[in-house]
C-alpha cells in the first residue's frame, strides 16, 4: 500500500513534460501503444505482420513449427523461414511479442495459411438457397485446371466480408471435378473428402459424382437474395455469382456492398439472377455449356427434382406459371 501512495503523490506533484513521459513509460501508461492489423503470407516462405508502428520482435513461434532464418523489423515485421515439403495453404498459428521503443509491449495469437500458389480457377456451377432436412443449402463449383485449393475462400454477402464462410484446407483436385460445399452439417458421420471416398451414408453426398466438403454450422448462412463469391489469398474475386428474389431486409446493405466489389474486380455485371422460384429440389443452375459471362445470362432454375449436387446440370428448366 505505501508503494501505491508514493506513486500517486508523485505524479501529482510532476510537472516537468519528460518526467512525465519517463513515468509513462515506466508504468505503461502510454496510449500510443502499438496496434497488431494483419498478417500476410507474401511468398511460400515469408509471412508478414502490419503494426501501427515500428516494432521490435522478443519472441516468436509457430505452431505446426517453421524454420526461421530471418527476421526484419519495423512497423511490417517480415519473417522468412525454409521451405516446407507441405502444399500450399497450411494453417499455421504465429505467437509473436513484440515491443515499441517507448516499451510498450503485444503479444499477438493469429492464425494463418501459408502461400498456395497452385490454386486454380474455379467456377460455380449450383447453388440451393432452401433447406428442407435431409436437404441442405449448397454452393457447387468446379476447378478448371488441376492443382490446390488451400486458402481458397468462400463468402456469402449476407454474412458480411470480414470472415469465410468456409476456408478450403490444403487438398489437391483435378480439373473439371465437381466439389460440393455442404452449408450445413446435419450428419455426424459427414466428413471432409480430401480424396473420394467409394461409398458414403450421408445424404446428397454421392462420391461417385463428386466430393463433398461440410460447413460446421446448423443456421441459415444463404439467403434468396445474397451474393456468393470465392476470393483467393490476395482477395481477387475468382468467381461469383448475385441472386435475388426481389427481397429487403436488414441483410440489403451486406449485400449491396459485396456486389459493388463484384462489380468492380470484374466479377459480375448486369442484374442478378431471379431467385423466386427456388426450392429444396428447384436450384439455380449454369447453363450446361460452362457459359461465364460474369452476369444472369448464365443461369437458370432447374426443374422440379432435377437439383444435382456432385454431378452434372440438367438441362431442364423451371417456368413459373
Amino acid at each position: 500500500m505505501g508503494i501505491i501512495v508514493t506513486v500517486v503523490v508523485l505524479l501529482l506533484g510532476c510537472s516537468n513534460e519528460s518526467t512525465l513521459d519517463s513515468l509513462n513509460q515506466a508504468f505503461c501508461l502510454n496510449e500510443e501503444a502499438p496496434v497488431f492489423y494483419a498478417c500476410k503470407a507474401i511468398d511460400t516462405t515469408k509471412i508478414s505482420f502490419s503494426f501501427s508502428q515500428p516494432v521490435t520482435v522478443k519472441s516468436l513461434s509457430f505452431e505446426p513449427s517453421l524454420d526461421i532464418t530471418a527476421v526484419e523489423e519495423g512497423a511490417v515485421v517480415t519473417v522468412s523461414y525454409m521451405e516446407r515439403d507441405k502444399a500450399g495453404g497450411e494453417r499455421v498459428v504465429a505467437d509473436i511479442l513484440v515491443e515499441d521503443e517507448r516499451g510498450n509491449t503485444l503479444n499477438v495469437l493469429v492464425p494463418f495459411r501459408t502461400l498456395n500458389k497452385t490454386l486454380p480457377n474455379v467456377l460455380i456451377t449450383e447453388i440451393r438457397t432452401e433447406y428442407s432436412k435431409p436437404r441442405v443449402e449448397f454452393v457447387e463449383f468446379k476447378p478448371l485446371a488441376s492443382g490446390n485449393l488451400g486458402a481458397l475462400r468462400l463468402f456469402i454477402a449476407s454474412n458480411g466480408r470480414t470472415e469465410p464462410i468456409f476456408e478450403f484446407p490444403p487438398v489437391e483436385v483435378q480439373s473439371g471435378e465437381y466439389i460440393v460445399l455442404h452449408l450445413r452439417k446435419l450428419d455426424e458421420r459427414a466428413e471432409n473428402e480430401y480424396d473420394f471416398v467409394e461409398e458414403t451414408v450421408v445424404k446428397e453426398s454421392d462420391s461417385t459424382k463428386g466430393r463433398d466438403f461440410w460447413v460446421e454450422s446448423n443456421k441459415e448462412l444463404l439467403r434468396k437474395t445474397d451474393a456468393v463469391f470465392f476470393m483467393d489469398q490476395n482477395d481477387n474475386i475468382i468467381d461469383a455469382v448475385v441472386i435475388d428474389a426481389e427481397t429487403g431486409g436488414k441483410y440489403q446493405t451486406l449485400i449491396a456492398d459485396a456486389v459493388d466489389v463484384c462489380v468492380q474486380q470484374g466479377a459480375w455485371n448486369g442484374d442478378a439472377v431471379p431467385s423466386q422460384g427456388t426450392t429444396a429440389t428447384r436450384t439455380i443452375s449454369r447453363l450446361p455449356s460452362d457459359a461465364d459471362s460474369n452476369s444472369a445470362d448464365d443461369w437458370f432454375i432447374a426443374a422440379t427434382g432435377k437439383a444435382s449436387p456432385g454431378g452434372q446440370n440438367t438441362t431442364e428448366q423451371y417456368h413459373a406459371p
